[in-house]
């Protein structure tokens, strides 16, 4: 964190980049209801197709860069930072 201060200090220009990920997997005991009237709920037998946003955003970075893939695995990331670089270099 101290690294990342001193560059904010010297005003270089950083990208922060995150990620997510979502599932259709459901929990019964992470349901918001009372105990006189609980939700009613069918539980999917699998999660389904998950999906990964990865994002970033940066002072040098035109707009924006985000991508959507179906996991969070080097390759993927690795695909993305490619993406980010390539949105910098036409934006130096």
């Amino acid at each position: 964190m101290v690294d990342i201060a001193r560059r904010v200090e010297r005003k270089e220009l950083l990208v922060y980049f995150d990620e997510t990920s979502c599932n259709m997997w459901m929990r019964k005991r992470m349901t918001w209801s009372t105990r006189l009237n609980p939700v009613k709920m069918t539980l999917n037998k699998d999660r389904g197709k998950g999906v990964t946003v990865l994002g970033a955003i940066g002072m040098r970075l035109p707009q924006g860069v985000f991508q959507l893939a179906k996991t969070t695995n080097q390759h993927e990331v690795a695909e993305f930072l490619t993406e980010i670089r390539m949105a910098l270099t036409k934006n130096p």
